[in-house]
């Protein structure tokens, strides 16, 4: 009897251990993810300001269009080699063995090289999200469904940006001190900030908040040596327009305030740049 009531006390505990770890989400990415971005509470003249509102795939910011930008096949896209693996919210990232032209008569013919493809983990509204972003910025070419690994995938063809990441750079390799990359950073954030503001203030009023050093671009070459970058810094460009990094901002934010966000932002999410395998901890 006693063995009895023992094993009946195992498999109770069993089962509602099973139901506590399926019931439990994963990670709540909604408020987890804007209080890493952002900081844990509403800072009126820091970094998580109260006229910084949801994210950009929420439904209020969707129209219909926006919600059926993966149900077409993109029968004239040619995948070609995986550039690089699974991301937090993707599943790698892919070029093009041919150039792109969209279904539609009217389409613009893109070149392979100037093409990535971006292999979404779904269609709900984090990717719809980044669609819509996408197109705000003018680097969105098309949306839909490909064959993948003989399994239809969700993908989003965007432009590449142009530019180089301070991480692939023979100068961050060759570095000799943090002051000399933090030097490079402080180049950067004027040329950052402008971007970003313009886009707040903007008619879509759209917020870049993952402003950690590996989602930008700064102009370079390829030489012998390897891939360098221009020096002085004067060219930059932002990618990266998934979730969790963007946000809608309120019709009433002024210059100043989103200048005065951007400080606090660029300080917090640049801190770590100078340290090895930097990308891989921001």
């Amino acid at each position: 009897m006693h063995t009895q009531s023992s094993l009946l006390l195992l498999f109770v505990t069993m089962i509602f251990m099973v139901i506590r770890i399926d019931a439990a989400p994963t990670l709540d990415r909604l408020g987890w993810t804007r209080e890493q971005l952002l900081g844990k509470d509403l800072d009126e003249s820091g970094r998580n300001p109260s006229w910084i509102l949801d994210f950009y795939g929420s439904d209020e910011y969707l129209n219909q269009g926006d919600k059926i930008v993966f149900k077409k096949p993109l029968t004239n896209a040619v995948i070609g080699p995986r550039l690089s693996h699974e991301g937090l919210y993707n599943k790698g990232i892919y070029a093009l063995n041919a150039d792109y032209k969209g279904s539609i008569p009217e389409s613009e013919t893109h070149l392979k090289s100037e093409v990535i493809v971006k292999v979404m983990e779904d269609t709900g509204n984090n990717a719809l999200g980044e669609v819509r972003a996408l197109k705000d910025v003018g680097l969105y070419i098309d949306s839909g469904l490909i064959i993948i690994d003989k399994e239809q995938q969700p993908v989003i063809l965007m432009k590449k940006v142009p530019g180089v990441s301070l991480q692939e750079i023979v100068q961050y390799r060759d570095a000799s001190s943090k002051e000399e990359v933090d030097a490079w950073i402080a180049q950067m954030e004027p040329l950052v900030q402008q971007l970003v503001v313009s886009w707040a203030l903007s008619d879509h009023r759209l917020l870049h908040a993952d402003l950690n050093v590996c989602n930008i671009h700064i102009g370079g070459k390829r030489t012998q040596q390897g891939i360098s970058f221009d020096e002085p810094i004067t060219e930059v460009n932002l990618l990266d327009f998934g979730y969790p990094g963007i946000f809608k901002v309120s019709e009433t934010v002024t210059k100043e305030q989103v200048q005065t966000w951007f400080k606090a932002q660029w300080k917090s999410r640049t801190s770590n740049s100078a340290k090895p395998g930097f990308c891989t901890i921001l």
